[in-house]
């Protein structure tokens, strides 16, 4: 992936078994390569919706005194919240 050859995929179908993050987004294509020469794919690209990383889990707030809050997203361009 990314470049390198993956050698244990010889059939009409592969799928990779581990979770998908963020490092993962881009565009992806495919050699094949037979007796007959080699086939290169057009470009298939992966990308994942922004999402909340860290979630807010809820807070005590007394009369009149500061209260924080905190929680972590992931996404491009600007996020709101």
């Amino acid at each position: 992936m990314k470049g390198s050859e993956i050698h244990w995929a010889d059939s009409r179908q592969y799928s990779e078994s581990s979770n998908a993050a963020q490092s993962d987004s881009g565009a992806y294509a495919v050699a094949v390569t037979n007796a007959f020469g080699t086939n290169t794919s057009s470009n298939a690209v992966f990308w994942m919706y922004p999402y909340i990383t860290t979630p807010f889990v809820g807070a005590v707030a007394y009369w009149d005194k500061d209260a924080s809050f905190g929680m972590e997203a992931w996404g491009t361009a600007s996020l709101s919240y």
